[in-house]
């Protein structure tokens, strides 16, 4: 493992710790002589803060991190600011020179020597989200005057004329189905087993009285209150009689 990999691996195996906000220039030390003097026996020679750093960046490149958000590390860990803030501005440049689209105007290089490259990539992307940030806000305001000329053409209850409330007739509600008094068309469970479809005179014709029943009816005869706040489980097979019981 030559030196720049045992950098690699130290920046690696102590991610966490190196990316801190309560990190000191001790705490790297120790780090720093746990790995390479105790761990690896001095094999390689201890870096130097800006070899740390570099690999540190190149290692948040490799996981991916957007490179705004390296950007925002550089400027706010404790870390990147150990080997000074001149180093940390050279840092911010590796950054905006990497992606090879990017290509640099001469106003933009003024700014950078004026402000420094964080503060100038801040300013040019402030620019551009502003000059975004207005277009899509016009894009909205039309949307907004477009729906309020569609809210203000719509038909209103208001304008509207008077319904007059039906005439209600309390006996001849009386006399309808609990149904056709919620104004329904049919009955919405109707029943088809059971006595649903036999006239009540005619009970005493079609029913076989089993033991149940008349034992039932006798209780009711001395009784007729006697089901009430009681329950009572009903079992049968299909077609036995349950539905023409309770009927």
């Amino acid at each position: 493992m030559n030196q720049q990999e045992a950098v690699a691996k130290f920046v690696e195996t102590y991610i966490k710790e190196l990316t801190s906000d309560n990190l000191t220039a001790q705490k790297l030390k120790s780090m720093e002589r746990e790995f390479f003097t105790v761990q690896n026996r001095n094999k390689v020679q201890r870096p130097t803060t800006r070899e740390v750093l570099m690999a540190l960046k190149k290692l948040m490149e490799k996981r991916g991190v957007d490179i705004n958000k390296v950007g925002d590390y550089i400027a706010d860990l404790p870390i990147f600011g150990l080997a000074g803030e001149s180093f940390r501005d050279t840092l911010f440049a590796s950054i905006l020179a990497e992606p090879p689209e990017v290509s640099i105007r001469p106003e933009d290089i003024e700014t950078i020597k004026k402000v420094g490259i964080f503060e100038a990539v801040s300013l040019s992307k402030g620019r551009e989200i502003e000059a975004q940030k207005l277009q899509e806000l016009e894009g909205y305001n039309a949307l907004i005057e477009l729906k309020k000329e569609e809210y203000d053409n719509l038909p209103s209850v208001l304008d509207q004329e008077d319904i007059p409330e039906p005439e209600f007739d309390q006996s001849k509600e009386d006399e309808k189905q609990w149904w056709e008094r919620f104004y329904l068309k049919s009955n919405p469970f109707p029943q088809k087993d059971g006595l649903s479809d036999i006239d009540t005179d005619k009970y005493e014709e079609v029913l076989v009285k089993t033991k149940p029943f008349i034992s039932t009816l006798s209780s009711l005869n001395r009784d007729p209150l006697y089901m009430f706040d009681s329950g009572f489980l009903l079992v049968g097979g299909y077609g036995c009689g349950k539905t023409t019981f309770i009927d």
